[in-house]
């Protein structure tokens, strides 16, 4: 896969990666924040499924009302926001502020 990546502030529209400082060794930083960032996605997408099929299957079973699945399914959405938050802290401890 190819990736674009630009230097200096006056970058262009179209890279995929901005190092504001001119900086190559940002990179680094940059795939790492990254990484981390496509680890957090994965948790959210597997924890909010994996909630979900639970939910539905005590429902199959009779054991889930209609009001605990929606209050379920509301915690999950706010539990998967805030694991989100996460990702804006690895940001400000990796990325130097532009």
């Amino acid at each position: 896969a190819e990736i674009g990546v630009a230097m200096g502030r006056e970058a262009p529209n179209g890279a995929d990666v901005i190092l504001p400082d001119g900086e190559p060794s940002q990179v680094a930083t940059a795939l790492e924040a990254a990484t981390h960032t496509k680890r957090i996605v994965r948790q959210n997408i597997l924890a909010a499924l994996g909630f979900k099929l639970v939910v539905l299957l005590l429902d199959i079973l009779g054991l889930c009302p209609l009001w605990l699945a929606v209050f379920a399914d509301s915690g999950v959405a706010l539990a998967v926001i805030l694991n989100c938050l996460r990702a804006l802290a690895v940001k400000s401890a990796v990325l130097p502020e532009a």
